[in-house]
């Protein structure tokens, strides 16, 4: 599940931790395809073919000839004469790879060939687990219509199928995810998604529930999902504040040309881990909140915290208690309705009274 999430996310790779090595080894190799050379991989066996034919000699126009015609095959744009002759420095710069010779004729024109004829060029496979995990997490993408990289992943594992062991199809249905393909706005995430990646201003149509649709600039910085329901964030032009749309509320964007502001002063993860959900005010701060939980419900808290900053302090035998600095806000205090009876607010009194006044209008729903 975390492959699929580092693909379909982008988080980074090195944040991340206690991965399994096919895994690992599969995310360096998908992060390496997708940097901004990453036709390498592709061209690096044609190249390597050629030189292996140790009865001619070829000169890096020839070899484009040869690299053009297969990156044509895979739909793919051609590549110049000087990006070959990247590729032939980078083999001459492997370690333990000093089979690539070269000589200058008479006509100042330099011919490659491999001084060792059983020279072998160790370019990165991918085994039988591998595939399986590359199959299973496109399986997977396959079933979530809608999200970033999903026609990336495919048209890349289209290329790379010559290299891929053969397989048994793979059967999406041992992983299942929560996810609603009729959810409303999720035709928004692809663009929004790339408009992030080229750092373009949107000029956004956004129809609020109670009021006429409006228009505003927004410099997009980030997609959050809380609750199967997609955000985008981002700098609002004309409030000089950070802004937060959901994307079922949108109506339309279109690109603007004004200079991108970018992120540098908000830590995405250090501004989620403080809070539930995506609601959260410039004056906004974490306050401490106290429960108490009973005993039944409160083994479920322990194995599922409501917060990251969840602490279980002493207590008796019929309930739990449970501490957290959050902020408060709709989100979390809809999470601790959703308990009933079995979860009773100590502290903050704000927080309790709030609780209290909602749990009443509620009651008197069925008086």
């Amino acid at each position: 599940m975390l492959i699929v999430q580092l693909l379909i996310c982008g988080v980074a790779f090195q944040e991340s931790t206690n991965l399994h090595p096919t895994c690992e080894r599969l995310v360096r190799l998908f992060l390496r395809m997708l940097s901004t050379d990453r036709r390498r991989h592709f061209r690096l066996p044609v190249i390597d073919g050629c030189l292996r034919q140790t009865a001619r000699r070829w000169t890096a126009k020839q070899l484009l000839e040869k690299v053009n015609a297969y990156l044509l095959e895979c739909e793919e744009a051609p590549v110049t004469v000087r990006t070959i002759q990247k590729d032939l420095r980078y083999l001459q710069s492997l370690p333990h790879n000093p089979a690539l010779i070269a000589f200058i004729d008479k006509g100042r024109e330099r011919w490659y060939y491999y001084e060792e004829d059983d020279y072998v060029l160790e370019l990165p496979t991918i085994n039988a687990d591998e595939s399986f995990a590359f199959a299973l997490s496109h399986a997977v993408l396959e079933q979530m219509s809608g999200f970033p990289l999903v026609k990336e992943f495919a048209r890349l594992r289209h290329k790379m199928e010559k290299q891929l062991p053969e397989q048994q199809p793979v059967n999406a249905d041992v992983l299942l995810f929560e996810h609603n393909p009729q959810l409303k706005g999720i035709e928004w995430l692809e663009p929004l998604f790339e408009a992030i990646r080229a750092q373009t201003v949107l000029k956004m149509v956004y129809q609020p529930y109670d009021t006429d649709a409006l228009e505003k600039v927004i410099h997009p910085w980030w997609l959050k999902q809380f609750n199967q329901r997609w955000f985008l964030f981002g700098w609002n032009e004309e409030q000089q504040r950070l802004d937060n749309s959901p994307l079922d509320r949108i109506v339309a964007v279109s690109p603007v040309s004004i200079e991108y502001r970018a992120n540098t002063s908000i830590n995405p993860q250090q501004y989620f881990s403080d809070m539930v959900g995506v609601t959260r005010y410039a004056e906004d701060v974490p306050q401490q909140v106290t429960i108490r939980v009973k005993a039944s419900r409160g083994h479920y808290i322990q194995t599922k915290p409501l917060h990251v900053s969840q602490q279980m302090l002493p207590a008796a035998i019929d309930h739990h208690l449970f501490q957290y600095q959050v902020i408060i806000n709709k989100e979390w205090m809809s999470l601790l309705l959703s308990f009933g009876a079995d979860l009773e607010v100590l502290e903050p009194l704000s927080l309790r009274g709030a609780l209290q006044q909602e749990l009443l209008s509620a009651a008197a729903l069925y008086m």
